[in-house]
C-alpha cells in the first residue's frame, strides 16, 4: 500500500439496488440514481423492459464509512417515471428513462428527457422528479421527438437545452429544443421550444455546412452564455440559444476548432476552471502496420457459403479498431481566439472514463476500458487506476501533470458514473447493462451493483479540514457575505462547484468557479465571500461552496443555493462579433424554416444529383448499427478529397452509407481508409466500394480463358470485370454479424454480360454496378452485380 498522501485511498465497496448508469447529487445530499433493468443479474431477455427502478443513496456524512461493515442505504423512490395521462388501470413504471439526458434544474428539480424504448430507439417523453416530495411527475408537454442519448444542459436563463438523441427510426435529431417551465405553478408544467438545426444550405445542399450532431454530445458554456460543444466530433461548435426572430431560436456560430485527436467517442470532457474545459481519452486509434496502412481482419461470414472443411466462407477483410487514446486538449473560451492545446498525457489509454473536477482544482479520471472492442472488459483492458490532473495554472507544470492513484476494486467502463460529493470525496458506480444486437444481457460478472468512494490524496493530508461557519443557506449574483474560519487554518481558495448530475462520460450543466487567495488568508480570519456575477459561468442553482486551507485540503462544503433573480450586481462579458453569420441580424426565409428532418434533406440531394452514388460499407466500433452511430462517420466521408457529397441517411438495416464523388474516378479504397481515419480513427471499419462506372466493355483474352474489360478514360484506368460472389455483396446485417444473402440474379450478372459483349460485334457502353477491389497501383476489379447496355445514340 503506498502513502496515502499520494495515491489516495479507496473505501470499501457496497451493493446499491442497481447499475448506476444515471447518479445526481440532490440539494438534500442523497444521490438519485437509476439503471436499465430492474434486476441487472437476470439472464433472461429483459433488456428493453418498459420501467424505471429509480432510487436513492443515502450517504448521511462520512462518518457512516468510517465504521466498519457500515454503509450508505439505498431506497426506492416514492414512485417512478410514468407516462402523463396513464390510466388509473396501468401500472406507474411504466417508461423508461434510461439512456435519457438529464440536469438539475435552478430550483434543485431534476429535468429529464427522453428514455429507451431499444437501443437505438428513442423515447418521446420528459419528467421532473421533485425532490422535496421524492415524486416523479411528466411535464404537461412531450419534446418534439424521440430522444435516446441526448444531452441536457441548464442555461443561464433557467431553461434547459436538449440536443441530439437516436429517435425511434434510428435517425439523429438535428434540432435541439428548449424546454421553459411556465408560470402556472402546476409542477412539470413548460413547453418545448424548437431551436434551430446546425446550418444546411438548403438551396445548394453546400455539404461543407452540413453537420449531424453525435450522441450525447459534450456540451460547456462560455462566459458569454454560448453553447459550447466540445465533442465526441472533431471539430467542435458553438450555438448561440438567443432568440433571432420571432420565428427562429439560436444561430450556430461557424467555427475552425478542431481538436488534434479527431472524433473521440466514448471520451470525456470537463470544465475545470471557469470557461476551461479538458478533453481526454476516448475513441479507437487506427491499427496501421510498418508500412502505415490499415491492419486488417478476417471478414464476416457470408451465409450459406462453407470451406471443404465445413467452415464458413469469410468475407473480404476489414479494419480492426485499435484502443483509445491517452492523449489530453485543452481549450480557454475566455481567450478572443480559442484553440484546443495538447496538453500532457495520461500514463493509460482510456474510453468509457469519468472526469471529475475538485475543489482543489485538480481533476480526478477514473475507469475506462484499455481495450480495443467498444466495452473491451477482457482481463487487462479495464483501468482500474484512476489519475490526477494538475492543470498548468494550478502548478501543474507547462502542459499539466498526472499522477496514478490508488486502484479501485471493480471495473467501472460503459455505463459508468462518477461524481463528487460534498466532503470532497468520489463517489464511483455503475458499469456494465451494455446492449448487443442480439438482445442479450452483459455477462453477470459485467454488471456492477457495487458502489465505491474514493478519497483524494487532500483527505490524508495533516490536520483537520477547514472549519467554516456564516454560509447562508441562499445568494444572489455579485451579493457579498461573510464566513468566521475556526482554528488556524489559513484559505487559499473557495471553489463553488454546482451539484453533479452524470451519465454516459458527461456532467453537462457542472459549473466552477475559483476564487484564489495570494498570499492566503490569515488564521481565524473573517472572509467577505462574493457571490459569482457571471450567470453564464455559474448558472442558477445549488453548489457545493468548498474552502480550501493553505495545505490544499477542503472543507465540508456547505450547499448553497443561487437564486436565478436577476441583480444589480451580476455582469457577463459581452458576446464576440460574429462577422460570418449576417443571418443572426437578418434572419432570412431560409432561417425562418426552423424543423429540418435528415430523411427530408436525404430526400432533396437524391433528387438533386444526377449521377448514382457510390455505396461505403461501414462497420461502427458501437453496438448500435450505423444509424444511431452515424455523425462521426458523416464528418469522417467528408474528410475524404475524392467525395463531394455525403447523404446524410445512412441504411442502418445494411450498414452501408452513400456518397456521390467529384469526377467520375475510380476510387483507392486504401486512401479512402487513410483519409477516412484522419477524422473518424478506428471507430468505424471500412469493408470496401460499390459503384456504377460508364463505358465501353470489351472482351480480352487472358492465358487460356477470356475476361471483360471496362476500358479505361482519361480519368480513370481500365477495369478487369469479375463475377459477383456472395462475398461481394456490401450489405451487412449487425444483428446477425453476417453478410446479407445475394440473389441467382446477381450471381447471373457477370455471366449474362459476358453473353451480350460475346454476341455483339460493335462497341457496346455500359452502365455496371459492384464491388470495387484493388491489387496494386492502378489495378482495379469489379464483380458485377447488375449492368445496364447504354443504347447507342
Amino acid at each position: 500500500m503506498g502513502d496515502r498522501k499520494i495515491i489516495g485511498q479507496w473505501d470499501d465497496p457496497f451493493t446499491i439496488n442497481n447499475v448506476a448508469c444515471h447518479a445526481t447529487l440532490l440539494p438534500t445530499g442523497k444521490i438519485l440514481c437509476w439503471g436499465r433493468r430492474t434486476n441487472p443479474m437476470s439472464v433472461d431477455d429483459t433488456m428493453n423492459e418498459q420501467k424505471t427502478s429509480a432510487f436513492l443513496i443515502n450517504m448521511e456524512g462520512p462518518s457512516r464509512f468510517d465504521v466498519k461493515g457500515v454503509f450508505p442505504t439505498c431506497t426506492p423512490t416514492k414512485n417512478q417515471p410514468q407516462l402523463l395521462g396513464t390510466k388509473a388501470e396501468v401500472t406507474e413504471s411504466n417508461v423508461n428513462i434510461f439512456c435519457s439526458g438529464h440536469c438539475l434544474q435552478p430550483d434543485g428539480n431534476l429535468f429529464v428527457v427522453g428514455g429507451h424504448f431499444k437501443d437505438g430507439w428513442g423515447m418521446q417523453y420528459a419528467c421532473v422528479y421533485n425532490t422535496k416530495d421524492d415524486k416523479w411527475t411528466p411535464t404537461t408537454q412531450v419534446p418534439r421527438v424521440g430522444r435516446w442519448y441526448p444531452s441536457a444542459l441548464a442555461l443561464p436563463d433557467s431553461g434547459v437545452l436538449t440536443i441530439s438523441g437516436s429517435q425511434h427510426d434510428y435517425v439523429a435529431d438535428l434540432n435541439p429544443e428548449i424546454f421553459r417551465v411556465d408560470k402556472s405553478g402546476i409542477f412539470g408544467s413548460g413547453k418545448f421550444e424548437t431551436v434551430q438545426s446546425p446550418s444546411w444550405d438548403l438551396e445548394s445542399l453546400n455539404q461543407q455546412k452540413a453537420t449531424i450532431i453525435a450522441l450525447y454530445p459534450r456540451l460547456h458554456l462560455d462566459p458569454t452564455g454560448r453553447v459550447f460543444m466540445a465533442g465526441p466530433s472533431g471539430e467542435s461548435a458553438i450555438l448561440d440559444v438567443s432568440t433571432v426572430s420571432a420565428n427562429v431560436t439560436g444561430n450556430w456560430i461557424p467555427t475552425s476548432l478542431k481538436r488534434e485527436t479527431a472524433l473521440r467517442g466514448e471520451g470525456a470532457s470537463v470544465t475545470y476552471d471557469s470557461g476551461k474545459v479538458l478533453w481526454c481519452g476516448g475513441g479507437h486509434d487506427q491499427l496501421l502496420d510498418n508500412a502505415g496502412k490499415a491492419v486488417l481482419e478476417a471478414g464476416d461470414p457470408v451465409p450459406g457459403r462453407f470451406d471443404k472443411a465445413g467452415k464458413p466462407v469469410l468475407g473480404p477483410d476489414k479494419p480492426v479498431p485499435g484502443p483509445g487514446t491517452k492523449n489530453a486538449e485543452t481549450i480557454d473560451l475566455n481567450v478572443g481566439s480559442p484553440k484546443w492545446e495538447q496538453v500532457s498525457p495520461m500514463k493509460y489509454k482510456r474510453r468509457h472514463h469519468n472526469l471529475t473536477t475538485l475543489p482543489d482544482g485538480t481533476v480526478l479520471v477514473t475507469g475506462g476500458t484499455s481495450g480495443p472492442r467498444f466495452n473491451d472488459l477482457a482481463e487487462g483492458s479495464p483501468v482500474h487506476f484512476p489519475e490526477l490532473w494538475n492543470p498548468p495554472a494550478n502548478g501543474g507544470g507547462g502542459g499539466g501533470t498526472w499522477t496514478e492513484l490508488a486502484p479501485e476494486a471493480c471495473d467501472r467502463c460503459y455505463h459508468g458514473v462518477a461524481l463528487l460529493l460534498p466532503d470532497g470525496s468520489v463517489l464511483s458506480a455503475g458499469s456494465g447493462e451494455g446492449g448487443s444486437p442480439w438482445k442479450v444481457p452483459n455477462p453477470i460478472r459485467d454488471n456492477s451493483i457495487k458502489a465505491q468512494r474514493f478519497k483524494p490524496p487532500y483527505f490524508f493530508i495533516d490536520g483537520n479540514p477547514p472549519q467554516i461557519t456564516g454560509v447562508p443557506k441562499e445568494t444572489k449574483y455579485g451579493q457579498k457575505f461573510t464566513v468566521v474560519v475556526k482554528g488556524s487554518d489559513q484559505i487559499k481558495r473557495i471553489s463553488w462547484i454546482r451539484l453533479p448530475s452524470v451519465t454516459h462520460c458527461t456532467n453537462s450543466s457542472q459549473s466552477v468557479v475559483f476564487v484564489v487567495f495570494n498570499p492566503p488568508k490569515p488564521p481565524g480570519a473573517t472572509i467577505e465571500v462574493t457571490t459569482p456575477r457571471n450567470r453564464n459561468a455559474a448558472t442558477p442553482g445549488y453548489y457545493m461552496l468548498f474552502f480550501v486551507n493553505k495545505q490544499g485540503r477542503p472543507s465540508v462544503a456547505s450547499i448553497i443555493w443561487i437564486s436565478p433573480e436577476k441583480t444589480k450586481d451580476e455582469w457577463s462579458p459581452p458576446k464576440p462579433a460574429v462577422s460570418t453569420t449576417a443571418d443572426i441580424k437578418k434572419p432570412s426565409a431560409r432561417m425562418a424554416q426552423v424543423v429540418r428532418s435528415i430523411p427530408h434533406l436525404n430526400e432533396s440531394i437524391i433528387a438533386q444529383q444526377e449521377e448514382p452514388a457510390v455505396m461505403v460499407g461501414l462497420t461502427p466500433s458501437c453496438p448500435y448499427g450505423l444509424g444511431p452511430c452515424w455523425a462521426g462517420a458523416f464528418e469522417g466521408l467528408h474528410s475524404i478529397k475524392d467525395i463531394a457529397v455525403v447523404r446524410p441517411l445512412p441504411d442502418q438495416d445494411n450498414s452501408v452509407a452513400f456518397v456521390y464523388l467529384k469526377e467520375d474516378k475510380v476510387p483507392d479504397i486504401d486512401e479512402w481508409r487513410e483519409q477516412f481515419a484522419q477524422s473518424a480513427n478506428g471507430s468505424y471499419g471500412m469493408r470496401g466500394i460499390q459503384l456504377t462506372l460508364s463505358g465501353v466493355v470489351v472482351q480480352k483474352q487472358f492465358g487460356d480463358g477470356d475476361k471483360l474489360l471496362l476500358v479505361g478514360t482519361a480519368t480513370r484506368p481500365e477495369v478487369v470485370l469479375a463475377p459477383f460472389k456472395p462475398e461481394s455483396i456490401l450489405e451487412h446485417d449487425h444483428k446477425a454479424g453476417v453478410l446479407k444473402p445475394v440473389s441467382d440474379q446477381e450471381l447471373s450478372a457477370y455471366p449474362s454480360l459476358h453473353s451480350v459483349i460475346a454476341s455483339t460485334k460493335a462497341e457496346v457502353a455500359v452502365n455496371v454496378t459492384g464491388r470495387l477491389n484493388k491489387h496494386g497501383a492502378n489495378d482495379f476489379s469489379l464483380d458485377v452485380r447488375e449492368f445496364e447496355v447504354i443504347p447507342a445514340t
